[in-house]
Order: structure tokens, then sequence, then C-alpha cells
């Protein structure tokens, strides 16, 4: 279990990385924002950042709001609202999510334990079809 926790911090810090490069729009500075707050330990202002665009359908924000739900990070603990983020991240093509999912499926953790769905995101994240 813990490589997975590894795992997930390694996988933030590469999204944090890829939200700072794509500058130049309101989105992409909005995210890091968020990332920037998250960075500092507020988790509140991250969440205040990604929210929205997690809701308007950025994958970035959808996968770290599931990194926070799925460490308690400025929200409750909450498996299954990490794997609902994770999943709407998943399915607007989130490399990370879709192995974070498979992983979860794999385990059981947080959502039933599955290992056709495991292998099916594994499958979209390598990008094979």
């Amino acid at each position: 279990m813990a490589k997975l926790h590894v795992r997930k911090i390694r996988v933030l810090v590469a999204a944090g990385l890829l939200g700072a490069v794509v500058a130049g729009n309101a989105q992409a500075a909005d995210f890091e924002a968020g990332w920037k707050a998250y960075q500092r330990g507020d988790f509140a202002g991250a969440l205040a950042e990604w929210q929205p665009l997690a809701e308007a359908g950025d994958d970035r924000a959808q996968f770290n709001l599931g990194v926070m739900y799925d460490e308690g990070r400025g929200v409750a603990l909450d498996r299954k609202a990490a794997m609902a983020w994770w999943t709407r991240a998943g399915w607007n093509g989130d490399t990370m999510a879709q192995h974070n999912l498979a992983l979860a499926h794999i385990a059981g953790d947080g959502i039933e334990q599955d290992y056709d769905a495991a292998r099916r995101w594994l499958e979209q994240a390598g990008g094979v079809r």
C-alpha cells in the first residue's frame, strides 16, 4: 500500500508540472494557482481553485481532487469520492487517473475488485485499443 501512496504523490507532482507548462489561458492559470496552494499546504485554497475546473471537465483538476479525497487533504478522507473523481478524469483521458483506477480495481480498494475493469483501465492508460 505504501508503494501506491508514493506513486500517487509522484503522479500529483507530474500533474502540477504539466499545469505549469500549459500557461496562457485562464484555466491553466487557475490550475496553477491551485497547484501553488496545494504546495503551500493550503488545501482549502487548492480545492477552491480545482473544484470549478473539475466540474467543468478539466481532467487534471479531477485527478487532483481524487488524490485529495484519497488522502484526506483539505477534505474528509473518502475513497468513493476519490474513485468518482478519478473515473471522471479517466473518461476524460487522464492516464494517471486510469492507472490509479486500475490499481484500485486490482486491490478492491474503494471500489469493487474487478480484474476486467482493471485491464480496461490499464489498456486505456497505455493507449492500447
